[in-house]
């Protein structure tokens, strides 16, 4: 059967966002399909640039029998976009949902959008080859498990959970496209799940459980081995576990099998993961060795320099864990970007302030990534469907206009948005990023702190175009 497999690119692309690596979970799906010898076609608009007359042409030429759409927050306007230019084009096409979006929302699209036959929900590698093999023979797929659908009677049917595939050893290699421009670098991923709770994620109810699942070593070199022989451009991994470094005991002969493989094959690769403060410390003997064959880069999961709003984000570490990890990092050399939550309903100005100046000092650290986020570009923390943080948006009445417990926080919002407009253009042409991070920092604490007289004697614009020219000045 043939099948297109889309990936939209996000609604609104912002700094920081925007992603160039190919979408891995239909990757694994695409892959599976090929397996079982049906046609795939992997679509990813974060690769693919087509216009819209570009995407009518694609449509009117393809022979394609059945969409399968992976949906989230992000891009969700963009895949009703798809939607709808599929069924104008390919009419009689079978179209499914899947993803994060779909699996906690599917009431809601199936209701709103009819040309939605089904849904896929959780982890669909196995429901998607059930369903496409049964569409093949012309057999029923309603009683599949794990989908949802519109029933006869208007009814919204939900099949239940589907299985997981528990050993990850078991899936071929997934599809993968590239991005002309970044041919050099690919995702992968370790493991699947993660034992946390954060009150901001969603990943332990889309897995269906905090169950860790890991690769094998072995695997994941075969893998490496795989890519480089089929693509010789590649020279940096970027793992996308939501934790590389597990503080559980497995991990630790996990990373000393993976460290003698990955010297035994020789090849020279670099690759970035994901990592918790506490990992980190726990794993800090292994940092060296890790750096030794090509570890170069962690994206730390601070997201706060409060203890009190990392206890709010079930962040399960420390003020003092981040520092520890910060400064394991420094000692042996290894580049880290970290990762910030700062703006969500109880952050309160002055402990802001605080936080800001814990990372004045941070951001003068030699390792420290180039490519860090400045503060001004962060965004509030979103409630994502399921999360424990929509229950509490949700039971407090949030909303767009009422999200702050402290108001003033509102006002600086406001103020960093317009700043925003002032600076994107000299925050994407300069080369003095360490340079631009600080300056930008430090208008944020000092807004921050004048924030009351800025509004009362009405010197915003003033402000802003004085920390303009500041920036102008020490960046350009």
């Amino acid at each position: 059967m043939n099948v297109c497999l889309i990936s939209p690119r996000p609604n609104v692309k912002s700094e920081g966002s925007s992603s160039l690596f190919s979408n891995l979970g239909i990757g694994y799906i695409a892959s599976l399909l090929s397996e079982d010898k049906h046609e795939v076609y992997l679509f990813d608009g974060n690769v693919h640039d087509l216009d819209k007359e570009e995407w009518m042409e694609f449509l009117t030429n393809s022979e394609y029998e059945v969409f399968g759409i992976s949906v989230y927050e992000y891009n969700y306007f963009g895949a009703i976009t798809i939607l709808k230019q599929i069924k104008k084009y390919r009419s009689n096409s079978f179209v499914f949902f899947g993803g994060y979006y779909s699996t906690f929302n599917y009431s809601k699209i199936l209701l709103e959008l009819e040309m939605v036959d089904c849904c896929v929900l959780g982890e669909g590698e196995l429901t998607c080859c059930e369903l496409v093999d049964r569409l093949s023979t012309h057999s029923d797929w309603h009683n599949l498990k794990g989908i949802a659908y519109i029933n006869e009677q208007g009814e919204v049917i939900c099949t239940g959970s589907s299985s997981v595939i528990d050993h990850l050893d078991n899936i071929p290699f997934p599809t993968r496209v590239f991005h002309p421009r970044f041919l050099e670098r690919i995702s992968m991923i370790s493991s699947r799940g993660c034992y946390e709770d954060c009150i901001i994620c969603s990943v332990p109810y889309f897995r269906t459980n905090k169950h860790i699942r890991l690769r094998s070593p072995h695997n994941i070199i075969d893998e490496l081995i795989y890519v480089k022989d089929k693509y010789s451009s590649i020279t940096h991994i970027d793992f996308m576990d939501n934790n590389f470094l597990l503080a559980i005991p497995d991990k630790e002969e996990w990373i000393d099998v993976f460290i003698a493989l990955l010297k035994k094959t020789e090849i020279s690769i670099q690759f970035s993961v994901f990592a918790r403060p506490v990992d980190v410390c726990f794993h800090k003997r292994k940092l060296q060795k890790l750096r030794e064959v090509g570890l170069e880069m962690v994206f730390l999961e601070c997201h706060s320099y409060s203890d009190r709003q990392l206890e709010f984000l079930c962040k399960n570490t420390t003020v003092e864990a981040n520092n520890m990890a910060v400064t394991a990092l420094e000692e042996y050399g290894i580049r880290y970007n970290i990762q910030l939550s700062l703006f969500e309903p109880t952050t309160f100005l002055d402990e802001l302030v605080q936080q800001l100046i814990s990372l004045n000092t941070i951001f003068l650290n030699s390792n420290l990534d180039e490519g860090q986020l400045p503060i001004s570009f962060h965004k509030r923390v979103y409630p994502l469907s399921k999360s424990n943080f929509n229950d509490y948006y949700v039971k407090n009445n949030l909303s767009r206009h009422n999200y702050y417990k402290d108001t003033q926080m509102h006002s600086l919002e406001a103020i960093l948005s317009d700043w925003q407009s002032l600076i994107g253009k000299i925050y994407r042409s300069t080369i003095k990023r360490r340079q631009f991070l600080l300056t930008d920092l430090n208008f944020v604490i000092d807004t921050c702190k004048r924030l009351p007289e800025l509004n009362e004697r009405g010197l915003i614009n003033v402000h802003l175009n004085n920390w303009q020219q500041h920036i102008l000045e020490s960046c350009v």
